[in-house]
Order: structure tokens, then sequence, then C-alpha cells
């Protein structure tokens, strides 16, 4: 589903999702591996939402092989928003204190175009 989609159907091609929970930490973590289709240029990816639920913490890491939450902290690369480009691929690494992030089935991609707030919804 879009809404304010612009005429060239702009889409959030999702690759694969890495799911991690660390009890000690009472956290939950997803990794989103994502590709930018038919973007114009100056489109920023404002954040990632899952449903309803809090997020503690979305940033874009560039090491995409690993899964593991030390790995990703190490390789941060900067927090959301982030500008997007055509054919690039992206991780960015969401973390909750709600195990719900886990299996809700609906990511949200909030991003801007020429003013414009836009949201593209993947179902997974």
């Amino acid at each position: 589903m879009m809404e304010g989609c612009n005429k060239r159907n702009t889409e959030f091609k999702v690759y694969e999702i890495t799911e991690i929970k660390d009890p000690s930490l009472n956290s939950y973590y997803l990794k989103i591996q994502f590709e930018g289709k038919h973007l114009n240029t100056k489109t920023t990816l404002k954040s990632i939402g899952i449903g309803n639920l809090s997020i503690y913490e979305s940033y874009l890491v560039n090491e995409s092989n690993s899964n593991s939450i030390e790995s990703w902290k190490e390789h941060r690369i900067s927090d959301l928003p982030i500008d997007v480009e055509e054919g690039k691929k992206y991780s960015v690494v969401l973390e909750s204190k709600n195990p719900e992030i886990l299996t809700n089935k609906e990511i949200e991609f909030h991003y801007r175009y020429k003013g414009k707030n836009l949201l593209f919804t993947y179902n997974r």
C-alpha cells in the first residue's frame, strides 16, 4: 500500500530480515536489508516503523552479512534519516523494547520527496 505515491511507484524491496532478541537487555532487534526502486533524486528515508510500536533506536549499518548485535553496533554508520539512492542496498537496524517487533507483519518506510511526506508499506 502506498499513500501519496509518485508516478514511478517508488518501492523499498526487502531482501532479508534478521530477528534477534536480547533477554539480558529486554531488547528486540530487526535488521532490514532493502533496496530503493524507482526512487527520484533527493529521496530521504525518514524512518522505518513497525505498526504502532515504539522504536528505541534505528540506524544504518555497513555490515550486511553480519547478524550479531555487537557487529551491528560496531559497524553503525548513522542514525535515520538518510538519503537513499536508486539501486543501492541498505541495512537498517531497529531496536525496540516490545517483543511484537518480531511478529508484526507490516514494515512502514516513511520517506520524503519534494517536500512531501510519503509512506510505503511492506508486508512480510
